[in-house]
């Protein structure tokens, strides 16, 4: 049994036995918890909100009729002069307060490969953009800063480190705003502390997109403690088992959700850029009696394509999972996989 397959095994063992934890930590939860409480009283709360629209300056040229594209498109690396990105972040609570906070904007450029079909950090290298201190005696602050970001600047670091070191890399840009604050409320036994970020992604490919990796709005409640006696040993452990289990759930809930979308960005991205030579069927050919070859590169499949003047078919195996694209020639099937986890 080859590794791909004992991984997928172990991930499907792990999750049923995290559920069978959630389910022990909530019994065991369960049987020592008071049927009648009071209910805690709401001390304080607050809502943050984030945004980070921007604007995409091109390069002089004679194909695109705009010179400023809007937010959420793909653009063709070599066309990008720069990126104008608004952090906006607004923090508000329902009673005033001193608040003291401080924040930073870092672009911080990501440099990986890939082993074993996993991608591993290589190198990094950070730059301070902003870095600023404020104290108000209010119950909200906001942030709202403008950082111009020289694409190409980025882009040539990358070029040169591969040149220094013989080595091609997957490139990217976090650009982050981190903010710390410390509030001060009157009656208050201890200070409130918001430490929280706001990140985007940018690729540094042929083809560029911005990932938002950030929650865009955020309510939380504080209420008061009330002194409860749940030194219980089953209490303790119950919640031990079920947080456990809910980040156990929450890593594989959010590997599936970030593969899933980069293998629809690669499948979105086929289908764009290649219209004029794919045909999209819903059932799957009849390939019997085909010699076939399994293609590692996309280009590859499109040059026979071009050669032999046919269209490429593209069938999907199983839907946000596997799709196969397929191009006969005579008793020739040339193949080429996109999977879900590669």
């Amino acid at each position: 049994m080859n590794t791909k397959k004992i991984l997928k095994k172990f991930n499907y063992f792990f999750h049923k036995f995290s559920i069978i934890i959630l389910i022990l930590g909530i019994f065991l939860i369960f049987i020592n918890f008071p049927f009648v409480q009071d209910k805690n009283s709401l001390i304080y709360s607050y809502n943050i909100k984030k945004e980070t629209p921007y604007k995409v300056f091109l390069s002089k040229n004679d194909f695109y009729d705009k010179d400023v594209l809007e937010s959420g498109l793909y653009y063709l690396g070599n066309s990008i002069d720069k990126y104008h990105i608004n952090f906006k972040y607004s923090f508000k609570g329902n009673k005033n307060g001193i608040v003291n906070y401080h924040y930073q904007i870092t672009s911080i450029l990501i440099g990986t490969i890939n082993d074993n079909q996993e991608d591993k950090k290589i190198w990094e290298k950070s730059f301070l953009l902003k870095d600023k201190s404020f104290k108000v005696n209010n119950n909200s602050f906001t942030i709202n800063e403008l950082v111009e970001i020289n694409y190409n600047y980025y882009k040539e670091l990358v070029e040169d480190y591969e040149k220094n070191y013989g080595i091609i890399i997957d490139a990217s840009l976090h650009l982050k705003l981190d903010v710390d604050a410390n509030i001060k409320i009157k009656n208050f036994v201890k200070d409130l502390k918001i430490k929280d970020t706001e990140e985007l992604i940018i690729t540094l490919d042929d083809i560029s997109y911005i990932d938002e990796n950030y929650e865009p709005n955020i309510n939380k409640d504080i209420e008061e403690e009330k002194d409860k006696n749940f030194s219980n040993i089953n209490y303790f452990l119950g919640s031990i088992l079920i947080i456990i289990s809910l980040i156990s759930n929450y890593f594989s809930i959010k590997e599936k959700d970030i593969k899933e979308k980069k293998y629809q960005r690669k499948v979105n991205f086929i289908l764009k850029n290649y219209h004029n030579l794919i045909v999209t069927v819903q059932e799957k050919p009849n390939l019997k009696n085909l010699i076939s070859f399994k293609l590692n590169s996309l280009e590859d499949l499109v040059n026979v394509a071009y050669q032999n003047n046919t269209n490429i078919i593209f069938y999907e195996i199983i839907p946000n999972r596997k799709s196969n694209l397929y191009v006969i020639v005579n008793n020739y099937l040339y193949l080429y996989s996109i999977n879900f986890d590669n």
